[in-house]
This record gives C-alpha cells, sequence and structure tokens, in this order.
C-alpha cells in the first residue's frame, strides 16, 4: 500500500531533503496555504514529467542500461538547495525567499523540460558536485568531478560527456555556464 502524506508533510520532507529550513522557505508568504498550493502545484507539474514516454530504461552505450527513472526527485532536491543559496542570506532576500522557492521550481520545471534522459543525469551530476563543493571559490562541477559523482552513485558516466556538457554549455541551450577559476576549469554550473 502506497504511504500518503499531507500536503503540509509532503512540502515539509522536500524542503527537509533539499536542505532548507521550513521557516526559511516559508519566510515572507503571505498565506502558508497558498505558499504550499503553489510549491505542491510546482512538484506536480515535474513528477508528470517522469510518466509518459520520457521515462523508463535508456542506454548510455553499447550493451549498457540503467534507469533514469527517480532523477526529477534529485533534480528537485539538489536544484532548489542551490538555488537557495544563490538567493543569499540577507533578510531581504530571506523575505522573499517564498516566492524565490516556488520560482526555482518553475525554473527548474522549464530546464527539466528541455534536457533528455541523459542530460538530466549529467544535469544532476553537476548539481550534487556544486551542492558539495568544498572550494566555494571554484564555481560549479569540473568534467573529473561530474564523472567522480557518476561514480558514486554506481551509474555509468556517458562516454561522450565532454560533448555533452559542451552542448548544454551553447548560448543556443542556456542550460549550463561555462567558467574558468586561474588556471583551472572548465566548470559547469546549472542555469536557473
Amino acid at each position: 500500500m502506497e504511504e500518503r502524506f499531507e500536503p503540509s508533510e509532503v512540502v515539509s520532507r522536500v524542503l527537509k531533503e533539499a536542505g532548507l529550513p521550513e521557516a526559511f522557505a516559508i519566510a515572507g508568504a503571505a498565506n502558508v496555504k497558498n505558499f504550499e498550493n503553489e510549491f505542491l502545484t510546482e512538484l506536480d507539474a515535474i513528477a508528470r514529467l517522469e510518466s509518459g514516454d520520457r521515462g523508463g530504461v535508456k542506454a548510455f552505450a553499447g550493451n549498457y542500461y540503467f534507469s533514469a527513472k527517480g532523477v526529477l526527485a534529485d533534480l528537485v532536491v539538489l536544484g532548489l538547495h542551490v538555488a537557495v543559496i544563490v538567493m543569499g542570506p540577507t533578510p531581504v532576500e530571506k523575505a522573499a525567499s517564498a516566492v524565490g522557492v516556488v520560482e526555482s521550481l518553475k525554473d527548474l520545471r522549464g530546464l527539466i523540460i528541455r534536457l533528455d534522459d541523459v542530460e538530466r543525469l549529467v544535469c544532476r551530476a553537476v548539481l550534487a558536485v556544486t551542492k558539495d563543493k568544498k572550494i566555494i571559490a571554484e564555481p560549479g562541477a569540473s568534467e573529473e568531478e561530474i564523472r567522480e559523482d557518476f561514480k558514486k552513485r554506481g551509474e555509468m558516466c556517458p562516454q561522450k560527456l565532454p560533448d555533452i556538457l559542451e552542448q548544454l554549455a551553447q548560448k543556443e541551450r542556456k542550460i549550463l555556464k561555462k567558467t574558468y577559476y586561474r588556471d583551472s576549469g572548465p566548470f559547469y554550473q546549472v542555469i536557473f
């Protein structure tokens, strides 16, 4: 039997998984119920992207296959975490955080729609590395760090990862931002 949660429990769980204090996320919300409804509407819209012909098992290379299912949940949690860090800690920014959290979900949905399954996995890796980044001066994730994230998850890294990163960083796509720090890089960041 499938476990059911109240709407506020769902919101609380997602925020907790994203590492966001609930009080921060709803700060500035004129009406907490409206915030929850908008949040759940966006989560539902994102969840619908996983059903239909987009989900299922996809091939990366040769005879190796694995499921891309569940990557949307990772993208939501990691994306919210990284997006809220970008929002900043000032009182004005915190006051706008409820709006920012919902807007981040809308931005994530727009991003996810533009990605195929392999690109979703690559963006998940970029967000995961960015979230766990210890050296803040190095913006985003390097190709090596992305490969390590795939390895850590027990997944096969796409053989054409450099090509995929370059395609996602093209000006026409505007999915990833490619940056350098001093003598190192490139580093890739998901654009919200």
